[in-house]
């Protein structure tokens, strides 16, 4: 597509979402090659054939449903042949044809007129334009190649250098300096700016002085044209600006090739907060529609990052959320601006999920079967799954860690936190309440201790099964995890009810063969021990024994890391093995051990290494993966006092914060005792859990991760099964490249810009990619946002061919200097595509 052709585009896309119908007459059959090869997202098109009885059986089911359709219907006829034939569709939408009295105007020379504006001077358009027998492709190619300058300035900007590459690389590269003063060329220079950008008549010919004057002529020009027409003609009344509208559009052009240039990017933005500075842009009284549509500036965006979270504190969610959509593909989303749209989107989804969840709650009582499917589910259709409401959280904290602090921002985030925790404990209140209604009794949900005699052993049958035991794992995690596969893995995810109480000597003796006979949970030495089949089970290495002596098959265990990278050795124990046990404890060691923030960056590099695990198996001959854990968390914010209980006194064997597991003592108000015989477990023990997400006061002090209750996040665990296949390297070659405007990192948040060249003989339009970087062998960053096409479920980011696309990633590990590597990565194969390295680090503390 040309420039031409790339603006009618533009122009029908821009009426169907206006008026969803459009009826397009085109009489000299200037666009037909045009709408035959062209898509418009979601959008029907149907042409006159000969026939306006097959036209209109065609059409008449867009018209008769009850939304608006997206639909175009094409002519290539004038409109007095149609007899009034499409008097009804017209009438649904909007008429576009050659010669309408205004923007409907769809005369061929009206729309080049308007794509050449600024590319060619006036006089030459008007030349182009009277010749009638030019086609769309011909003033595509003179888009293309056409409106070279002339004269001296070619020898300095080189003999296909249009107006618009002249004034770019003027603006934003000084060096260019000393060539225009050998020629002479400042006069024709200023010539060219005057006539093709309506630069006013400079009153030095210094060449700073012009460059500094055409900068702020085109940014100033770009600002008011982008303001709302009664608006323009108020703002920066003493400033001179173009004459013509066509000159006017040509500034806009030019500012938006210069945002777009990833060469000339970081001139523009010191260009932008200059010209901001000195004519106060930040002081202007503009409405805050008006403010929406502007790119220029940055304090534009600082104010209306603003506005949407004072929008999030007012309650008025849908209108932050717009404000998000309308931003999303600005200059300034980027670097901390891109971290903190990502956020104000999440907390926009997680407060409105907490409002439609509490709503749910107070309705029609659940069953705890109901509640455990609406949970992981979803109760009615199109209604999320409860759970999304955990995965926003989590999000949420993640990209918080990120920006600067900022009071608005601050205060948002504590309003999500307190309805993200008011509403899980009204349904840890439910739940609880529901469990101990049914006795702990919920058949028509799957068990944990059922998981291996179900899933596990009948595929040990037919094929090469890895069972992974993933300690902390919860649901929703497992839920994010399956999304980033591709159609070609079949998924299955299942709810599953876990063994009480919810720790891991419980939750992992659950994962075992024979569980589903007979699992207790007794007192060994004073210390807690699961037991299963009546052999004691304590620690990794016990659980290993027991299953290699009791599976009946061959049995090969390895952790997460042995299969990140399998050496030869591994290799060869993988490929002998008919099951394939791998255990982690990651999330659950990190989020007791260490920061918070730790706690939560191992949680979702643990979703990257866990899918990288299953391709490395797959690639040695797994055929089945079975993904399951001990127990789920909880990971909010920190309690208040009133939420923290003394526990029960007596035989005290265990106690955490979840739950008191011993013998007597008395029961603390609104607390559930239960024996272990009550929830299906062996031995003489009792449990006491606290309502609610309250916690029972332990030596230390109350942690934000915790598990051992009975809350859906704790109880609600994963069966995740996954058949794949190897990834065959795909046939199409491509060419991918980083690029930095320098080589260093100074801040937690920062940007690369990544492009995708098709460079076989298959044409793939896009490429999902990963986006990472590394510090000697570790990653240490992370994306999350990028200018368009970022998955926030998988982190994974599309890039369009030919499109240059920026994506911001966030620092994960404390690091203050050192070289970095930074990675594209493709999320199927885990094959590396390409790399920048020695970025190098300096972050000041």
């Amino acid at each position: 597509m040309g420039t031409v052709t790339d603006r009618l585009l533009q122009l029908i896309e821009t009426y169907i979402d206006r008026h969803g119908v459009v009826v397009w007459y085109d009489p000299q059959g200037h666009y037909s090659d045009v709408v035959t090869a062209s898509s418009w997202p979601n959008t029907a098109v149907h042409r006159y054939q000969g026939s306006f009885f097959l036209l209109r059986h065609k059409i008449e089911p867009y018209l008769a449903r009850d939304q608006v359709p997206r639909l175009i219907v094409y002519m290539d006829a004038a409109r007095s042949t149609s007899a009034r034939a499409l008097a009804e569709v017209e009438a649904a939408g909007v008429v576009l044809e050659p010669g309408a009295s205004d923007e409907r105007d769809t005369a061929l020379a009206t729309i080049g007129c308007s794509a050449l504006a600024g590319t060619l001077s006036p006089q030459a358009l008007e030349e182009v334009l009277r010749n009638e027998s030019l086609t769309l492709a011909d003033l595509d190619r003179i888009a293309q190649g056409g409106g070279a300058v002339t004269g001296v300035l070619s020898l300095v900007f080189g003999a296909s250098a249009s107006p618009s590459d002249v004034a770019l690389i003027f603006m934003a590269d000084p060096d260019v300096d000393d060539a225009i003063i050998a020629k002479s060329a400042q006069g024709d220079l200023a010539a060219l700016l005057r006539e093709a950008f309506g630069l006013p008549e400079p009153a030095s010919q210094s060449l700073s002085d012009l460059r500094t004057r055409f900068t702020r002529h085109v940014l100033l020009t770009d600002f008011r044209a982008s303001l709302p027409d009664e608006m323009a003609s108020e703002v920066l009344v003493t400033v001179p600006f173009p004459g013509a509208q066509w000159q006017v559009e040509a500034c806009q052009r030019l500012a938006a090739r210069w945002r777009d240039s990833v060469q000339h990017r970081a001139a523009y933005k010191t260009a932008a907060h200059q010209v901001e500075q000195d004519y106060s842009i930040h002081g202007l009284d503009l409405s805050w529609e008006a403010q929406g549509q502007a790119q220029t500036f940055p304090s534009i965006e600082a104010l209306l990052l603003d506005r949407a979270e004072r929008q999030i504190l007012d309650g008025t969610y849908a209108e932050a959320l717009a404000l998000v959509e309308q931003r999303k593909n600005s200059f300034w989303n980027m670097d901390e601006n891109a971290l903190r749209w990502s956020l104000i989107r999440v907390l926009v989804s997680l407060l409105t999920g907490c409002t439609e969840v509490e709503e749910a709650l107070k309705t029609q009582p659940r069953s705890a079967g109901e509640m455990i499917t609406a949970y992981a589910q979803g109760a009615e259709r199109d209604v999320e799954p409860w759970c999304v409401l955990d995965t926003l959280h989590r999000h949420m904290e993640r990209l918080y860690a990120g920006p600067g602090s900022a009071p608005t921002l601050d205060q948002a985030v504590w309003k999500a936190r307190e309805a993200y925790t008011t509403v899980m404990h009204r349904m840890a209140e439910l739940f609880g309440d529901a469990l101990a209604q049914t006795q702990f009794q919920v058949p028509e949900v799957a068990q944990q201790i059922n998981i291996f005699r179900e899933q596990v052993a009948p595929r040990v049958q037919k094929e090469k099964v890895a069972y992974l035991w993933m300690d902390a794992l919860r649901f929703e995690m497992a839920r994010e995890l399956l999304a980033g596969f591709s159609e070609a893995s079949r998924t299955t995810l299942i709810p599953a009810l876990a063994a009480v109480p919810t720790l891991t000597l419980v939750g992992m003796a659950a994962l075992l063969p024979g569980a589903e006979r007979g699992l207790g949970l007794v007192e060994v030495g004073g210390q807690l021990a699961s037991e299963v089949n009546g052999q004691p089970l304590r620690v990794r290495r016990e659980r290993v024994e027991y299953l290699a002596q009791r599976g009946g098959y061959a049995v090969e265990f390895f952790t997460l890391a042995d299969v990140l990278k399998p050496g030869r050795t591994v290799k060869e124990r993988i490929g002998r093995a008919q099951l394939v046990v791998v255990t982690s404890q990651e999330i659950d060691q990190i989020a007791e051990q260490q920061p918070t923030y730790l706690a939560r960056s191992v949680m979702d590099d643990l979703l990257i290494y866990i899918k990288r695990v299953l391709h490395n198996l797959a690639e040695l001959g797994v055929g089945a993966f079975v993904i399951a854990s001990d127990h789920g968390f909880l990971f909010g914010d920190e309690l208040a006092s009133d939420m923290l209980i003394d526990p029960p006194g007596e035989q005290t064997v265990k106690l955490t914060q979840r739950v008191w597991i011993g013998r007597g003592g008395a029961t603390p108000p609104g607390c559930l005792r239960v024996k272990a015989s009550d929830v299906g477990v062996g031995g003489d023990l009792q449990f006491v859990f606290p309502p609610g997400l309250a916690s029972f006061k332990v030596r230390g002090g109350a942690d934000p991760y915790c598990h051992g209750g009975l809350s859906l996040q704790e109880l609600i665990v994963p069966v995740a099964i996954v058949q794949m296949t190897p990834t065959e390297v795909p046939l199409v070659q491509g060419a991918f490249s980083l690029i930095m405007e320098r080589l260093r990192v100074t801040s937690r948040v920062f940007t690369i810009a990544v492009s995708y060249t098709v460079t076989g003989l298959f044409d793939v339009t896009s490429r999902r990619v990963r986006c990472t970087a590394q510090h000697r062998g570790e990653a240490v960053a992370r994306a999350v946002a990028a200018a368009y096409g970022y998955d926030d479920r998988t982190g994974e980011v599309a890039l369009e061919k030919d499109r240059v696309n920026y994506i911001t990633l966030v620092m994960t590990k404390e690091m203050t200097q050192g070289p970095l590597t930074i990675s594209l990565v493709d999320p199927e194969t885990e094959a590396e595509l390409a790399r920048l390295e020695n970025v190098e680090v300096e972050i000041a503390i």
